[in-house]
């Protein structure tokens, strides 16, 4: 299934996409195009679960998408502003509640620490403190 999504309710979203051709600075000193800052977001709906950006919503998916990234060990990259110049964004990602994003994502980590140590007792190897994930792990895994 395609992962569709549209900027058309953001405020101003035609400068949204001019914008596109500008960078913006993170806090790290890194630099990223509007562009990336927004396809970023996008698949952000997919593991915070939340389909559409409200002004409602956007604290709780700023909140998803930090407990999403630090199960996950990545640096967070979004931040409030980026967000909330966002706000209006919308995908057909299925927007699900909060105990149903929880338990998808303690049902993730349910399962690749049993592999762990499934893993770690047929190879008689010590069982790692965290989770080595691969990317293919983090598609198949989330949202599933």
């Amino acid at each position: 299934m395609s992962l569709d999504w549209s900027v058309a309710k953001c405020k101003d979203w035609k400068q949204l996409l001019d914008d596109d051709h500008k960078e913006v600075e993170l806090k790290d000193g890194t630099w990223y195009s509007a562009t990336a800052i927004t396809q970023h977001m996008v698949f952000a709906t997919m593991a915070t679960d939340i389909g559409k950006v409200t002004e409602t919503n956007a604290a709780e998916f700023y909140a998803r998408y930090c407990i999403a990234r630090k199960i996950t060990g990545d640096e967070i990259l979004l931040t409030p502003a980026m967000i909330q110049r966002r706000i209006g964004l919308t995908t057909n990602v299925v927007t699900k509640s909060f105990t149903q994003f929880l338990k998808a994502w303690g049902d993730s980590q349910l399962r690749q620490y049993r592999r762990a140590y499934d893993k770690a007792l047929a190879t008689k190897q010590p069982l790692p403190a965290t989770i080595d994930w691969s990317a293919e792990d983090k598609a198949s895994e989330v949202g599933a």
